[in-house]
């Protein structure tokens, strides 16, 4: 894989089923995995909860899949989005709380690369534009709007 692609770009194929043998299980000692938010060709994101602490803490997850954590390359473009979402600090842009890998056997799906970040509830936009079609110009304007000042941060760290 050159260095400029990402994994959907490869040969190599992630078995997305194997998320859901994570749902219900507990990972890092800390988080346990409720539901598969969103699946990617990079990795999948579920919603967990804190077993300690603050009882009801939500979090979202990103977890490198096992079949891509034994990958030197693949790791190290999933920590640079690590290190690259963390130079981007702001009230208006999602904040990555926690980076680890677990201490299982890879083989039963441990030593998995992940990370937690505030979980958002809500909906995306194309979610919104399914379920309400076009949007008028003044809605996309108030939507733009509250998005400035999260590319101005991003802009600034020299993201975009």
């Amino acid at each position: 894989m050159a260095a400029s692609e990402s994994p959907k770009d490869s040969n190599l194929k992630r078995d997305k089923g194997k998320d859901l043998e994570l749902v219900g299980s507990i990972l890092a000692g800390k988080y346990k995995i409720l539901k598969i938010l969103g699946q990617g060709g990079f990795g999948s994101v579920f919603l967990v909860e804190m077993t300690s602490g603050i009882i009801g803490d939500r979090l979202a997850m990103k977890i490198l899949p096992a079949e891509f954590s034994q990958n030197n390359m693949l790791r190290e473009q999933f920590m640079n989005e690590i290190r690259v979402a963390m130079k981007m600090v702001d009230a208006h842009i999602v904040q990555i709380r926690d980076v680890g890998i677990t201490e299982d056997d890879p083989a039963k799906g441990g030593g998995l690369l992940y990370y937690t970040m505030d979980y958002v509830n809500g909906k995306t936009l194309a979610q919104l534009i399914k379920q309400e079609g076009t949007l008028s110009i003044w809605r996309a304007l108030r939507i733009a709007r509250r998005l400035l000042p999260a590319l101005k941060v991003a802009h600034g760290a020299g993201i975009i």
